[in-house]
């Protein structure tokens, strides 16, 4: 200290010792420096401190706190349960006054400033303690705009309004200005880096950050100090609640939302934050210290962050350049199921059969049983819909959507006017047949035909489905489109629909834009059989047909007896198209019977909007794909 007096008094010494004495000086200042403790009362009693949030978590604890220092305490809950919690904490040397308000509304801001004011009287608030708040998280693309709105008014909105209620104009009303007192806003470390999955939080925050940042500067010359605490992840309700709070929210978004991420993404998603948010939450009571010390030192920090190594984390990711930061976010939240969007087959182009419908009892029953023919499940199931794709192929080949369906009833036979079949064409049938008896599938009768030979199965609710390998011409095509397609099995061949009328079937056809590819005017009776059916069945015509940009083949097939059954399932073939009003309007000019255009949300491909004709009553249906 005499090194230091002498500097000070001007007395000869080195450069050395000065600068060491101004170090002393500094060294004592830092260490010094918002550590000394206010004075624990005014002349006119204790302190009077409004805690709002107080039912639980941060609130609760600092109730307790302040109460144990001496402040008097203006505790402000949501709900009467929690304001009688607190009422049963206060009593000793202080005491606490308790009001029950919704601060998202007016009328919960103006009873809460109410009650602070006439608490305080002439001493004034000295400590107004922004704790409220709420979480909604959920994904920008399934969160609903209202869940933001709702967000911000507790989170943002209710802490300004409460601010402004307690920031009066003349200076001697009872309010924060009066006893030169303190804000103290509870952020986050989303305040300081948004973490996906938790955009309204996380905007509300920032929004509260900011406010913060101007409302310091402007309160300073009125001698009201604002601080910001900014915790972590805390072993709060809120934050370990959150992962089930997220999934409700994903489960009440609308089909077409939550269908480009898919249920087990979600599920992953969620398994990750039940695990994950535990395991770095830590004692919330730091944070109730640090709100604590803003309120009882001289001269606290300005901003504090609350935690080990997650508010760390966050000022680094915030000081990372925004896609280094994008890829940061997602190696520290990625889950290993990707949405279910960026796993679809690439979106079918226009005039090409995207998918096939099948109409199940169960998708539980029936995906194993297609699976077995080599088809893939797309994404996961939504709605009772569940699309399956075949074999690898380079370009675009019709999916299968299996329709679930309880209550369907009973299917008829595969002659009957308005079924469909479906064929796979396969190059080595008793290959084929002998994996498929591997998985216990056996064809319904022996395999039968000449120039082509075939096999039959029904699925588990009597769909035709059968595996199809040609000889002569016609496999030539069928061989050279699957070296085109880099297709193996399954390659889904054609679609049959059964017509009453084929004259009229194939005109409406062609009325669609179907060429005609062959007509077949001596049917192969050797291959009824196969099918159950006896060889004097009799077919009357069968025509193979395609959209001249896709080499999947509709079948127009009219038998000598075709029963309709009005209970018929509604199968469909499915086109895809530019502009579905237009072939509506061109299937309604070639007299055919339609069902006007619907949205229609699917899994995978998200929403279309669909439009049906009928050939016969055979469903084809004009799709066009929205999300694609």
């Amino acid at each position: 200290m005499d090194a230091i007096t002498s500097a000070l008094n001007g007395t000869s010494t080195s450069p050395l010792v000065l600068g060491g004495a101004i170090g002393l000086l500094l060294a004592k200042k830092l260490l010094s420096s918002g550590r000394a403790r206010e004075p624990s009362a005014t002349s006119l009693g204790a302190r009077v401190v409004l805690i709002t949030g107080c039912d639980s978590g941060f609130g609760r604890g600092l109730v307790e706190a302040a109460l144990a220092e001496g402040f008097e305490v203006v505790a402000a809950c949501y709900t009467p349960d929690g304001a009688a919690a607190i009422e049963a904490t206060g009593g000793g040397v202080a005491t606490v006054t308790t009001v029950v308000a919704d601060l998202a509304t007016p009328e919960g801001v103006e009873a809460v400033a109410r009650v602070a004011k006439e608490v305080a009287g002439a001493r004034g608030l000295y400590g107004l303690v922004n704790n409220a708040g709420r979480c909604v998280p959920g994904n920008c693309g399934w969160a609903p705009p209202v869940s933001f709105e709702y967000t911000m008014k507790l989170n943002f909105h209710a802490h300004v309004a409460v601010t402004y209620a307690l920031l009066p104009v003349p200076v001697w009303k009872p309010a924060l200005r009066r006893a030169k007192g303190r804000v103290v806003n509870v952020s986050s470390v989303c305040g300081i880096a948004a973490p996906p999955t938790n955009a309204a939080y996380s905007a509300s925050k920032h929004a509260l950050e900011a406010y913060s940042d101007i409302l310091r500067a402007e309160e300073e010359p009125f001698g009201v100090k604002v601080f910001v605490v900014e915790p972590g992840t805390m072993r709060t309700p809120l934050a370990l609640s959150y992962g089930d709070t997220w999934k409700k929210g994903y489960d009440a978004a609308p089909a077409a939302r939550r269908a480009p991420y898919g249920a087990a993404w979600a599920e992953a998603t969620v398994q990750k934050m039940n695990t994950d948010i535990p395991n770095v939450a830590e004692d919330p009571q730091i944070t109730v210290k640090a709100l604590l010390e803003c309120l009882v030192l001289a001269d606290p920090p300005t901003r504090v962050t609350t935690g080990g190594a997650i508010p760390t984390i966050y000022r680094v990711l915030a000081a990372l350049p925004d896609k280094t930061r994008d890829r940061a976010w997602d190696a520290l939240g990625g889950v290993a199921v990707p949405p279910a969007a960026l796993t679809r087959p690439s979106p079918p182009k226009s005039r090409v059969v995207s998918h096939v419908s099948i109409r199940v009892r169960s998708l539980a029953a029936s995906t194993p049983w297609y699976e077995a023919f080599g088809y893939t499940r797309v994404g996961a199931a939504a709605d009772g819909m569940l699309f399956l794709e075949p074999g690898a192929s380079s370009i675009w080949r019709p999916l299968l959507l299996l329709v679930e369906d309880a209550a369907m009833p009973q299917r008829g036979a595969c002659y009957e006017a308005g079924l469909s079949r479906l064929s796979l064409y396969v190059d080595d049938l008793d290959k084929a047949l002998s994996r498929l008896t591997d998985k216990r599938l056996t064809p319904i009768h022996p395999p039968g035909g000449k120039g082509g030979t075939a096999a039959v199965f029904h699925d588990p609710d009597g769909y035709c489905v059968y595996l199809i390998s040609f000889h002569g011409a016609i496999s030539l095509y069928v061989r050279f489109m699957g070296w085109w397609k880099g297709a193996r099995d399954a390659n889904p061949f054609s679609c049959t629909l059964n017509v009453t009328d084929a004259r009229r079937a194939n005109a409406a056809f062609e009325a669609l834009g179907f060429k005609t590819l062959v007509d077949i005017t001596s049917p192969d009776r050797d291959m009824l059989p196969a099918f159950g059916l006896p060889r004097d069945l009799g077919i009357e015509s069968i025509r193979l047909a395609l959209l001249p940009s896709d080499g999947f083949i509709g079948i127009v097939m009219e038998w000598t007896s075709t029963p309709k059954t009005a209970a018929t399932p509604s199968n469909a073939l499915a086109i895809s198209v530019d502009d579905v009003a237009g072939e509506l309007a061109r299937a309604e000019k070639a007299g055919l019977r339609t069902e006007p255009a619907t949205l229609r949300s699917y899994p995978v491909l998200g929403e279309a909007l669909v439009g049906a004709c009928f050939v016969d009553d055979c469903r084809v249906e004009f799709v066009r794909f929205l999300d694609c």
